[in-house]
């Protein structure tokens, strides 16, 4: 379960990262690594090794707890395991997300006030 809670925590930091730079970038226009920083993530979560432990963790814990824990992650790593094609459309869109919501910040201006 250790093991487990390692690799949550580091998607975690991960993500808290990812949420920081968005902030920045939606309050600012700067981005500071936002798509290199989104494929960090979505590598960590495809990773292959990480989702059978969390499957076979899944499978063999009797607490409760910790069995509720263990299917939050694996829903988590879930969906980068259904087809790399849509992980690449994913990856695609959110850059194009990305590229959007900087340029719209960057040339924001007050309009009568």
């Amino acid at each position: 379960m250790e093991e487990i809670e390692g690799i949550y925590s580091e998607v975690h930091d991960a993500q808290t990262q990812y949420g920081r730079l968005l902030w920045t970038q939606y309050t600012a226009g700067y981005d500071f690594g936002l798509k290199d920083q989104y494929q960090k993530i979505t590598s960590l979560l495809k990773n292959e090794k990480s989702y059978e432990l969390v499957r076979e963790a899944l499978e063999t814990e009797q607490d409760p707890l910790n069995k509720r824990k263990l299917q939050l992650v694996d829903n988590l790593f879930k969906p980068y395991h259904l087809s790399q094609s849509l992980n690449e459309l994913d990856e695609e869109i959110q850059g194009k997300v990305s590229d959007l919501s900087k340029l719209l910040n960057q040339f924001r201006y007050t309009f009568q006030g």
